[in-house]
């Protein structure tokens, strides 16, 4: 994995806190490993899920719209590229929210932690228990970043409250940066308001947010190096 050695992680920890600590680590090292595969499909599927749908000229807007508003063998593609592109997005938005609680798991068992309530552990009640250093460093950071912090509410409000709606919209005046695209609309989350914002838009957001959680993991290694000359 890119930037992370895990195979270097898992001999770090077993070489820090034995071999039954590593036992207990691995399960949630391969989870982690596992979802940010699973984020890399979904980002992909809905990357490519209107593909061949529309005109190749996004600006051919009309086309687009008659695509849309249509019945016939066009439209019903289009009805099914935007299912299979909001889906994607959507079960992106789930792995990529339920990683965060895993890493909390992964960072407490690499750096054996103790003292916490294990089945209540999130990257928030991690970060206040770890020394000063890169690793505390970037959790607050991930944490912090508006690509999260939007993921988090998303997230919360979909499971919890109600689904945040979507729309396909086509920019007809040309002010937009996007043509014609999903779109999730405004909503609150507690006492937080969150701007419309296009799926596309969304998705980079997710891929920062991957390369961030990916950097993060590279920082547990870190933090476990100085005693070992691997």
């Amino acid at each position: 994995m890119s930037n992370w050695d895990l195979r270097e992680l898992e001999s770090l920890i077993e070489k820090s806190h034995g071999t039954p600590q590593l036992e207990k680590a691995a399960a949630h090292i391969r989870s982690v490993a596992r979802k940010l595969e699973s984020a890399g499909y979904h980002y992909q599927m809905a990357l490519g899920a209107f593909e061949n749908v529309f005109p190749v000229q996004n600006d051919e807007l009309i086309s687009v719209a008659n695509t849309i508003l249509g019945v016939g063998e066009s439209s019903r593609k289009y009805r099914f590229a935007t299912l299979a592109h909001e889906s994607n997005v959507i079960a992106l938005a789930h792995v990529m929210h339920s990683m965060t609680d895993v890493f909390s798991h992964v960072i407490y068992d690499s750096l054996n932690l103790s003292g916490l309530h294990e089945d209540k552990l999130n990257l928030s009640i991690v970060s206040k228990n770890l020394p000063a250093g890169e690793l505390k460093d970037r959790v607050v950071r991930v944490l912090g970043l508006q690509q999260y912090n939007y993921l988090n509410s998303l997230v919360n409000t979909s499971k919890h409250i109600q689904l945040v709606e979507t729309v396909y919209s086509v920019d007809m005046t040309g002010e937009s940066k996007i043509p014609h695209g999903l779109k999730f609309k405004a909503f609150k989350y507690k006492t937080e308001s969150h701007a419309e914002k296009y799926a596309q838009d969304f998705l980079v957001d997710m891929k920062t947010l991957s390369s961030e959680y990916v950097l993060l993991g590279s920082k547990i290694n870190v933090q476990l190096r100085p005693s070992w000359k691997i």
